[in-house]
């Protein structure tokens, strides 16, 4: 058993002859307690106003392997990716980043529109199994990335317009 200590008071010494035994009861609910000893399984806390004690397992969380499909650039990446050369494209007079900026903004909108009839579909599955989960971390992250690429596409086809404008009115 190993005794860790935290906190500012000094370390106390190990309780003699203590085991670590299964008659301690579980923690179960919210409880105010303090931390006692820990080994690979659990920890041992404590009431801090009494003597009780429980043990508390560890839960550790299931690690999610990386699979090499999320290594792989998604279209909405891309989208993303080409999205900020638009914005670039205000630089060069504003005419690329006009262009730019309504192919991205024409194809984000058109891969938004197939993405939510896809989470259209997942969420009646999930209502149909009688689960209601929250969607998948990809699917929030591919849904974030079109929203972004199509206000960066947005974005630098009226930054190109005001450029655009001024050089020409500066003529």
């Amino acid at each position: 058993m190993v005794r860790r200590d935290y906190g500012r008071y000094a370390p106390q010494p190990p309780h003699p002859a203590e085991p670590y035994s299964d008659d301690i009861p579980a923690a179960t609910g919210p409880l105010i307690v303090r931390f006692l000893e820990e080994d690979d399984t659990g920890y041992l806390v404590g009431d801090p106003w009494s003597d009780r004690k429980a043990r508390v397992s560890k839960h550790r969380a299931i690690a999610e392997p990386f699979s090499p499909d999320e290594r792989r650039r998604g279209a909405s990446e891309r989208l993303l990716r080409w999205s900020s050369y638009a914005l670039v494209g205000v630089i060069f007079g504003g005419i690329p980043a006009i262009l730019l900026g309504c192919i991205v903004a024409l194809a984000a909108l058109i891969r938004l529109t197939g993405f939510s009839s896809r989470i259209h579909r997942w969420r009646q599955r999930q209502r149909a199994s009688g689960d209601h989960s929250v969607l998948p971390v990809h699917a929030t992250r591919e849904r974030m990335q079109m929203l972004a690429a199509l206000g960066q596409g947005l974005l630098a086809v009226a930054l190109g317009s005001g450029v655009l404008f001024v050089l020409v009115e500066m003529r």
